[in-house]
């Protein structure tokens, strides 16, 4: 048996892509990719909460600032997308 350790969504994802095996993935990118199969589980997943640190000296600085306000404008969305849409009646 071969096992992959990595902290990076990218390279889960490319050897999903490639054929490396099963990866535990967010499902807004494995949705996007093309090619991946979802496998059902029975019990809910682990999630995490992202951490966004800034060095105290820096982030008042205006780059870090409009830096930061684009992360949490992404995951926002994230968070959005990945939320179960309710069937119109």
């Amino acid at each position: 048996a071969v096992a992959m350790r990595t902290g990076s969504t990218r390279a889960l994802l490319t050897a999903a892509l490639g054929g490396g095996g099963v990866a535990l993935l967010p499902t807004v990118f494995a949705s996007r990719s093309g090619g991946l199969v979802e496998i059902p589980v029975a019990s809910p997943l682990p999630t995490r909460r992202p951490w966004l640190i800034v060095h105290r000296d820096l982030r008042r600085a205006p780059a870090i600032r409009t830096v930061r306000a684009w992360i949490i404008a992404a995951f926002a969305a994230l968070a959005e997308a990945q939320e179960p849409t309710s069937p119109h009646v």
